[in-house]
């Protein structure tokens, strides 16, 4: 297969995601329209100039009373956990006043809640099909066993067209999809052999295990197997899956995991980053 084919089948699927997750936040209640939810309570993101050392942001961190939780190379940005009591120090000398008075320190603001989108189904009405293409129009049939059971009212796979579409491709390894969520169930056979190793924010460890299962249910519609006989189908049901943990056991995270999680994830190689979350900011 030549380099220009893998390309065009890249771009195609990459549009089938985009179109699906377009979907989702048309069937959904997204979270981050709730303007009432709460900022990560004592967590502040500051934003350190480049040439910042290590030793330099440990020592401001210390004279803070701060605990460092994450930083991101990339955006020179610290997560701190400032000390319960930060708020009664001295007016002028508490926390948030030493990191301002720094010249290392560019920006500082607090981190803000965030929260997995809620799963709603909801049908909605099946567009035309609108043929253009030499491409065959015979649907792709697989053998999964929820996807073809007429009580599991799988409809979202035909609004998108997408036995059509596997018709270009049905994706491949070397595609990898980015799971920024609660986590990828390991053990779920949907995804026998395409998981690829990933990374935990939120304990922040090399196990990017699921506690809450919203992760594994994104996993699921973006990349469960074919035709395996069991479960639903995914729209990519070839592409590997990067596991990267920014939500926790109630489904909610921060802004600082989500950019240490994209940072991860494009460092890792990932083709595509799905985010099915949101939340409110300070700014």
């Amino acid at each position: 297969m030549t380099s220009a084919t893998l390309h065009w089948k890249k771009t195609i699927l990459i549009v089938i995601l985009a179109l699906l997750f377009w979907l989702s936040l048309q069937i959904m209640n997204p979270v981050y329209a709730d303007s009432n939810l709460p900022l990560a309570p004592n967590i502040v993101l500051m934003k350190f100039r480049p040439d910042t050392t290590a030793a330099d942001r440990s020592r401001l961190t210390q004279e803070m009373g701060g605990q460092s939780l994450l930083w991101i190379d990339a955006l020179s940005t610290a997560q701190v956990r400032l000390p319960e009591n930060w708020a009664s120090a001295r007016s002028g000398n508490d926390p948030l006043a030493v990191a301002n008075r720094s010249k290392s320190v560019l920006s500082v603001e607090f981190d803000g809640v965030v929260n997995g989108l809620p799963i709603i189904e909801e049908k909605t009405e099946s567009q035309p099909w609108v043929n253009n293409s030499t491409i065959p129009m015979t649907p792709v049939q697989v053998n999964d066993a929820d996807y073809n059971n007429p009580q599991k009212q799988v409809y979202a796979p035909n609004i998108i067209n997408l036995p059509l579409a596997w018709n270009y491709t049905m994706g491949s390894a070397d595609i990898t999809i980015a799971i920024l969520d609660s986590g990828v169930l390991p053990s779920n056979p949907e995804f026998a052999g395409r998981l690829l190793p990933g990374y935990d924010f939120v304990n922040n460890d090399s196990d990017p295990q699921d506690d809450y299962g919203h992760g594994t249910h994104v996993a699921g519609i973006a990349a469960a197997g074919a035709n395996n006989g069991i479960g639903m189908v995914g729209v990519c049901p070839s592409c590997s899956i990067l596991p990267v943990k920014v939500l926790n056991e109630t489904n909610q995270g921060t802004w600082g995991g989500v950019a240490a999680g994209i940072v991860y994830a494009v460092d890792a190689g990932a083709n595509v980053i799905n985010l099915s979350l949101g939340g409110t900011s300070s700014t």
